[in-house]
């Protein structure tokens, strides 16, 4: 089969991205937001998730030793808090925390409402 506008795409590829786009149309339906972000710049995944229409931000939390334990590499206290300063600045620019049509809800005044009625943005991470 021969088509200048089709690529095969690996079969790990095609199923994280249905998958992330049924989730990202599960959100909508509810009024929630998917949004994928990665602590640095990757372009890759800048490229994958705009073909694909999928929400995605970068955050600059390089992975240097003041964000970083030196053992394994993974995001030490300093680190965390970085990463969850930017991703809070970054959606709250978007206003990614308001709901059309309505006032900003925190969580504690979610009340005892089952999680599938009142749904919040949701930021998944990739590694």
């Amino acid at each position: 089969m021969q088509a200048p506008d089709l690529t095969l795409l690996p079969y790990s590829l095609k199923n994280s991205v249905e998958a992330l786009q049924a989730v990202r149309d599960r959100l909508a339906k509810r009024g929630g937001e998917l949004t994928i972000f990665q602590c640095s710049a990757n372009p890759y995944y800048r490229e994958v998730t705009a073909k694909y229409c999928l929400s995605y931000l970068e955050l600059d939390v390089l992975p240097v030793s003041k964000y970083v334990h030196d053992r394994d590499g993974h995001y030490n206290y300093e680190g965390h808090v970085e990463v969850a300063r930017q991703l809070f600045e970054q959606l709250t620019k978007r206003q990614a925390f308001q709901v059309k049509g309505q006032e900003p809800v925190a969580a504690s005044d979610q009340g005892g409402a089952p999680a599938e009625d009142k749904l919040a943005p949701v930021a998944a991470y990739v590694s």
